[in-house]
């Protein structure tokens, strides 16, 4: 199975999202992570929203290394385990934003104006 695209989304004019979901199935991890560098110089997001918990690598590794290549890259991380420790790790690794999965869309979108705000500053 293919992974999906990439979603690009302009939830207004200000930014553009891109989301990265890194299936197991979807080929090798070093095919995988050549995809998403791909995307990511291809779209040009805003912003990233990535989850916590992948195959293979953490969200917080993951964005670890597209800080390596994007260090202005705001990435907005997404979990289902959302407790103050993990927040805070994310912070301290280069996250710009942390959001609880169930978070209500006008919730999201305010975080993800934040997240571009403040790599705007």
């Amino acid at each position: 199975m293919s992974p999906p695209a990439p979603v690009a989304v302009r939830p207004t004019d200000v930014v553009s999202v891109l989301t990265l979901n890194l299936w197991h199935d979807s080929g090798p991890y070093p095919a995988r992570l050549a995809l998403v560098r791909a995307w990511i110089e291809q779209l040009d997001p805003d912003v990233i929203i990535m989850d916590l918990s992948m195959p293979d690598l953490s969200g917080i590794d993951a964005m670890k290394r597209i800080h390596e290549r994007r260090p202005d890259l705001p990435v907005v991380i997404l979990t289902a385990h959302a407790d103050d420790g993990t927040e805070r790790e994310a912070r301290e690794a280069g996250a710009s934003g942390f959001v609880a999965k169930g978070t209500g869309l006008r919730d999201l979108v305010i975080v993800l104006h934040e997240a571009a705000e403040l790599d705007a500053s």
